[in-house]
């Protein structure tokens, strides 16, 4: 964060193939200890007493630790921890020339099978990365994301996710 001179970072480990859902958020360490947590309990504080006149004294640990409450997320951080490393290991241009690779019969397969209509906003040309939207006519989405999956065992995603205005520009 300091080399970046930037103030947060944040980054989804999904995008870098992580499974469980899990991110990173980092910041810079004085503004992580005067913020006050988000949620308390579990590991964000140092000691918890009551006071004589029966209230609660909380002390928050400092930097990042006073806003990591309750159990961490051990799985999620290992993920990503190991996607870093694979990718590092494998190198910028091995998993982007993979992924190309496979866009690519996954096009050519689509283009095959009558009624599929790949969406898309800039065209079939457009450098992308592997994903693909497409509908196929006469099928709703989640009973053919079901039909995939059950009789060949294919998993896609069914919906419109958090863009649903571009989704429904995307059909028409």
């Amino acid at each position: 964060v300091r080399e970046l001179d930037v103030d947060w970072i944040a980054f989804s480990g999904h995008k870098l193939y992580a499974p469980f859902g899990s991110g990173v958020l980092a910041g810079r360490a004085d503004w992580l200890s005067a913020a006050e947590p988000y949620l308390a309990g579990g590991g964000a504080s140092r000691t918890v007493a009551r006071r004589p006149d029966g209230s609660v004294a909380v002390e928050w640990h400092e930097g990042a630790a006073r806003h990591e409450a309750g159990s961490p997320n051990v799985i999620g951080a290992y993920s990503i921890a190991s996607a870093c490393r694979a990718l590092t290991e494998a190198g910028p241009e091995a998993p982007a020339a993979r992924e190309r690779h496979l866009l690519g019969l996954l096009r050519s397969g689509l283009a095959e099978v009558p009624g599929v209509r790949v969406l898309s906003l800039f065209g079939d040309d457009a450098p992308r990365v592997g994903v693909l939207s497409f509908v196929v006519e006469g099928w709703n989405s989640s009973h053919l994301a079901a039909a995939l999956s059950a009789e060949y065992g294919i998993g896609v995603r069914d919906g419109l996710f958090c863009a649903h205005p571009l989704v429904h520009a995307l059909l028409g």
